[in-house]
C-alpha cells in the first residue's frame, strides 16, 4: 500500500506502509544517521496514522453531536457503536507500543548493557508523543460513551413520554369499555334493556364514566406529569 504525504491510505496503520512511509522519506532526503533515528522515524509514522485516525473520529463524533443537539437523529446509535470500537481498539495498540517505550525509557546506567544516550533520548521523545496520543484516545472513548448515554437518556425519556400518553388513554377508554360490558350480557332484568333508546342511555354513559376519569386525573394533576 503506497504512502503519500507520510501517511497510510487508511487511518489505521500497518508495518509496511509505515516502513514505506519511512523509506520514501528517506530517498526525499531525510538524513538518517542512526539505527535509533530509523526507527524513531518508524514509529513516529506510526503514531501519525493514529494520530491521523483519532482526528478522524473526532471529526465523526463532533458531527454526531451536533446531530443530538439539533435533535436530528437524537435516538440512533448506530453511528457512535463503530466509532468507539476503534476508539477502543486503538488505545490497545497505543498501550501495546508506549508499553514498550516505557521499558525503553526505564532502562538505567546500572546494566551491564546500558543503552546509548541517543537511544534513551529517542525513547523520552517517542513516550511522550505516544502517552499524548493515549490520553486523545482516552477523551475519544470517554467522548462517545457519554454521547451513547446521552442518546439512551433521551430514547428513555421518550419511551416513558409515550408510556404515559398510552396509560392515560388506558385510563379514559377503561370505564366505556365496563360499560359495554355490563350492557352486552346476555342475562334477563338488565338494567335498560326495555328502553327504547337504552343503547343511547349506555353510550351517555360510557361517555360520562370516561369523562368523570378525565376530570379525575386533571384534579390529581397526573396529565401534566410527564417524564
Amino acid at each position: 500500500m503506497r504512502a503519500r504525504a507520510g501517511l497510510p491510505r487508511q487511518w489505521a496503520p500497518t508495518a509496511t506502509a509505515c516502513a514505506e512511509a519511512a523509506r520514501d522519506a528517506a530517498l526525499a532526503g531525510l538524513t538518517v544517521t542512526s539505527p535509533a533515528r530509523l526507527l524513531e522515524l518508524f514509529v513516529g509514522h506510526v503514531v501519525q496514522a493514529m494520530e491521523a485516525g483519532a482526528v478522524r473520529m473526532s471529526e465523526e463524533l463532533d458531527a454526531i453531536e451536533d446531530r443530538i443537539l439539533d435533535g436530528a437523529g437524537a435516538d440512533d446509535t448506530g453511528p457512535l457503536a463503530p466509532i468507539r470500537r476503534r476508539a477502543v481498539r486503538l488505545r490497545r495498540q497505543v498501550a501495546g507500543l508506549g508499553a514498550v517505550f516505557h521499558r525503553l525509557e526505564a532502562e538505567t546506567d546500572d546494566d551491564g548493557d546500558a543503552l546509548p544516550e541517543a537511544v534513551m533520548t529517542m525513547a523520552a521523545r517517542v513516550v511522550q508523543r505516544i502517552d499524548s496520543l493515549d490520553r486523545d484516545m482516552g477523551v475519544l472513548a470517554e467522548r462517545s460513551r457519554l454521547l451513547q448515554d446521552e442518546i439512551a437518556g433521551r430514547t428513555a425519556a421518550q419511551t416513558n413520554r409515550q408510556l404515559f400518553t398510552l396509560s392515560i388513554l388506558t385510563s379514559l377508554f377503561l370505564p366505556p369499555t365496563l360499560v359495554t360490558g355490563v350492557f352486552g350480557m346476555n342475562s334477563k332484568g338488565l338494567f335498560l334493556a326495555d328502553f327504547e333508546n337504552g343503547s343511547t342511555i349506555a353510550l351517555g354513559i360510557g361517555a360520562l364514566s370516561s369523562l368523570a376519569v378525565f376530570l379525575v386525573i386533571r384534579r390529581l394533576g397526573v396529565a401534566g406529569r410527564r417524564g
